[in-house]
């Protein structure tokens, strides 16, 4: 039997995920049997073992000249060079050869997301007529992004890694935090509305969730 972390509450159906670390974790129902949820998870091993050595397989990522880095939805190339600060080229992305080069791309890719992210956030805005009180960007490692109760949203930087489709499906998916505070059948109703092909998009992003540490550094 795989390890799995199992979560009960008031829930009535069973379901499992695999997180960004590669752990099962499974909600089930308040009173329903253990034998019950066992079974379950034997029937979804397949499915389990592919989910996990998706998120587990993607080896850290080390800077070097002629690195790759995802970005947008492509590939952009790091090329060490002479200069103060990481800075954006048609053949790709400086990088300073002293120093921290991790820090200084992720402090580019900031820059990018302030630049960027706002904007789709106010587009989405209009077309929805739901709207923050407040943005605010960050580098957490496991939440793309947040929506408190004073209608606060935060965003990942790191979601300028994923496809233009994937941040505008974190952005609305946060948007409809404002009407639905958790993720009852009502809130992704309002997600779909809003973007038709939400369920595809959200399941691709699982194979993106390592973005989330790709620039905390490498060590061999």
């Amino acid at each position: 039997m795989t390890d799995y972390q199992l979560i009960r509450s008031k829930r009535r159906t069973l379901s499992i995920c695999v997180d960004q670390e590669g752990a099962l974790v499974v909600r089930a129902p308040m009173r329903m049997p253990l034998r019950e949820i066992e079974a379950f998870i034997r029937q979804k091993q397949d499915w389990i073992a592919k989910k996990q050595q998706l998120v587990t397989s993607h080896a850290p990522f080390v800077l070097y000249d002629g690195a790759q880095m995802p970005f947008l939805g492509d590939m952009i190339t790091l090329h060490l060079a002479d200069v103060h600060s990481a800075k954006e080229t048609n053949a790709g992305l400086l990088v300073p050869k002293t120093g921290d080069a991790y820090a200084h791309v992720k402090k580019w890719r900031m820059q990018r997301a302030k630049a960027d992210l706002p904007s789709r956030v106010a587009y989405w805005s209009q077309r929805t007529g739901l709207n923050p009180t407040k943005l605010s960007l960050g580098n957490a490692k496991k939440r793309w992004g947040s929506m408190n109760s004073r209608g606060e949203m935060r965003l990942n930087a790191a979601l300028m890694h994923c496809t233009p489709e994937m941040i505008d499906y974190v952005i609305v998916h946060e948007l409809c935090h404002l009407l639905h505070a958790d993720h009852s059948p009502a809130f992704h109703a309002c997600v779909r509305a809003v973007l038709p092909q939400a369920d595809e998009i959200r399941k691709h992003m699982q194979s993106m969730g390592y973005v989330t540490t790709l620039l905390d550094g490498y060590s061999s």
